[in-house]
């Protein structure tokens, strides 16, 4: 009679080796990990700049309440790079942005941002800026506009016009809002069309057009902070308080920083304000000065910032010296809002009750 084979099992032996596989296994993706996560930080670093004086930037935070940022906007012709424009602000409100276009200077015969840079770079800008706000600078990024041509041309994406100069403040702040609007879109495009795997691969083809002393730590810390910004419903862009005036000595128009109002509206850019939505804050706008079309004049721009304004009229005399912009809240979160248009005014709060206006404005004789 013919006997059937019988065949033993070996569980021990056969339980060792799936763990020895599963061991294997998990230190091959270990290993993977490890591998991809230092070429992640080797592309990242490889934009940070190692320049002495780009690090030093960072040194100055430790004597500094805040941490301020700045980026340069470049715009590339006949082979050379100019500056266009310069966004300021604060760790503490990054949704509260000051724009400096290029063509800023601290008077009218001293040489412009967009010079500087072209004579001396981004250390010189950097050090110009800082003297134009009397604020340091921690961190920078340099952004050439030929950055969004190359990522558009390899992932299929418009890339946002650069911005032109304008012939006065609204014309800048027109085109500064539109090119900024049009990259933050620009961005979250690119975002939904790679994985998280392939932005090695992003930053290593923007290389050639970004400066930055960030390290990727500190550009992981800020992507968090701004995280949930958007423009324009929380994002809040400046100008730069100043006015056109004719260079003496080259006959090209700069823009003049008017050191008064910088302060005040500095301050509101470094501290930080509630976000309120614009067409929610109720404004009465009153001539305190005497010169007719004043208050009009200053209510069209609030509306066209997107304010509520309920009333126009006169003040209770025409001797305010200085403008007001005034709180009927126990809280300066609109007024604040406000000022930021209205720039250089006194902020005060006189709580009143049962009224349909939240902010007060009054303007002087210094408007």
């Amino acid at each position: 009679m013919r006997r059937e084979p019988v065949f033993y099992a070996r569980p021990r032996k056969v339980r060792i080796k799936k763990k020895k596989i599963f061991l294997l296994a998990l230190v091959v993706v270990l290993l993977l990990g490890i591998l991809i996560g230092a070429n992640t930080i080797s592309v990242y670093n490889r934009i940070s700049s190692r320049e002495p004086w780009a690090q030093a930037l960072k040194e100055g935070i430790k004597d500094s309440p805040r941490k301020n940022y700045l980026v340069l906007l470049l715009t590339e012709s006949d082979d050379e790079k100019h500056l266009a424009g310069a966004y300021f602000f604060s760790y503490a409100a990054p949704s509260y942005a000051l724009y400096l276009p290029g063509d800023t200077a601290g008077d009218a015969k001293a040489e412009t941002l967009a010079e500087i840079f072209g004579a001396g770079g981004t250390k010189n800008t950097i050090e110009s800026i800082t003297a134009i706000l009397e604020e340091p600078v921690h961190y920078f990024t340099t952004l050439d506009s030929e950055l969004y041509s190359a990522l558009g041309e390899a992932y299929g994406l418009d890339s946002p016009a650069p911005s032109s100069p304008g012939e006065n403040g609204e014309d800048i702040m027109l085109e500064a809002s539109a090119y900024e609007l049009d990259a933050l879109n620009f961005f979250n495009e690119l975002a939904q069309k790679t994985t998280f795997w392939r932005w090695p691969a992003v930053v290593k083809l923007g290389i050639p057009f970004i400066e930055t002393n960030l390290n990727w730590r500190d550009i992981n810390a800020l992507a968090k902070k701004v995280k949930g910004y958007s423009r324009p419903e929380t994002w809040r862009i400046n100008l730069l308080p100043g006015s056109w005036s004719e260079n003496s000595e080259s006959g090209k128009q700069v823009f003049v920083v008017d050191a008064a109002s910088l302060v005040s509206l500095l301050e509101l850019a470094k501290e930080g304000i509630a976000w309120i939505p614009r067409d929610k804050i109720t404004v009465e706008v009153l001539n305190g000065s005497g010169v007719a079309g004043l208050a009009k004049k200053a209510a069209e721009l609030l509306e066209k910032e997107g304010f509520t304004v309920v009333r126009v009229g006169n003040a209770d005399n025409f001797d305010y010296a200085v403008t007001q912009v005034i709180s009927s809240q126990n809280d300066l979160g609109a007024a604040k809002e406000v000022a930021c248009i209205i720039t250089g005014a006194d902020l005060r709060i006189e709580e009143v009750e049962d009224t349909d206006v939240m902010v007060t404005v009054i303007i002087g004789h210094d408007y």
